[in-house]
């Protein structure tokens, strides 16, 4: 069973879980997928947890009675027992994100150049950069924020705030990119391609990104 086929699975039989039950397996989907560990791994332990918790609701038992009420520990402790991403998984991630965020930005790129009529779409090598680590951070910021915040709603708030606070300094860099651009113009590449030749590379990247690299990204 794949990855995808997990997840299907676990999501058809939640809904046999009680409104509480729910909640409280809920919490523990956040905190494992966005953990550090092997995709593959933590949705089997996910599927044996819940298959273990229906089995106990049929009994009268709740979520807090099976797993304790402690949740937070007990996620740790499972989550120490699994194993961490190899580092040529964690590659393929970042390249993965990267040619998906390319192919994205060369997408808009020729789609402006045909809507504005121009006979060229213009590359900066360093906005490309910054704006893709920007939304890199940004993505981590997220996933940890969600681990963090798991079963303690009062730190959600918090981490909403500071996200948010990112979210929009970010924006405001991405906007920005032409005027730091233009004062580091002498370490940024920059050229210029037609319409049609970002189209096709925006295809490309994406085809890659997504048939290709994924499978070695997430194993």
């Amino acid at each position: 069973m794949n990855i995808k086929q997990m997840i299907q699975l676990n999501n058809q039989l939640r809904k046999k879980l009680t409104p509480e039950n729910e909640a409280y397996y809920g919490e523990m989907i956040v905190y494992m997928r966005t953990s550090p560990i092997l995709q593959k791994k933590s949705e089997g332990v996910l599927l044996e947890l819940l298959n273990h918790l229906i089995e106990a609701q049929n009994q009268g038992k709740s979520a807090e009675e099976v797993f304790g009420d402690n949740p937070i520990q007990y996620c740790k402790e499972i989550v120490s027992t699994l194993p961490n991403p190899p580092k040529s998984s964690i590659f393929f991630v970042g390249l993965w994100f990267i040619f998906y965020l390319e192919s994205i930005n060369l997408f808009i790129g020729s789609l402006s150049a045909w809507l504005f009529k121009s006979s060229f779409v213009d590359i900066s090598v360093l906005s490309s950069l910054i704006s893709t680590l920007l939304i890199m951070i940004a993505t981590w910021l997220v996933l940890r924020f969600l681990n963090l915040s798991s079963f303690q709603p009062e730190k959600r708030l918090l981490h909403e705030v500071l996200l948010g606070i990112f979210v929009i300094t970010a924006l405001l860099i991405i906007i920005g990119l032409p005027l730091i651009t233009t004062s580091f113009a002498t370490i940024d590449i920059t050229f210029q391609i037609k319409p049609i030749t970002s189209f096709i590379t925006a295809v490309i990247l994406f085809l890659v990104a997504q048939f290709g690299i994924v499978r070695y990204a997430f194993p």
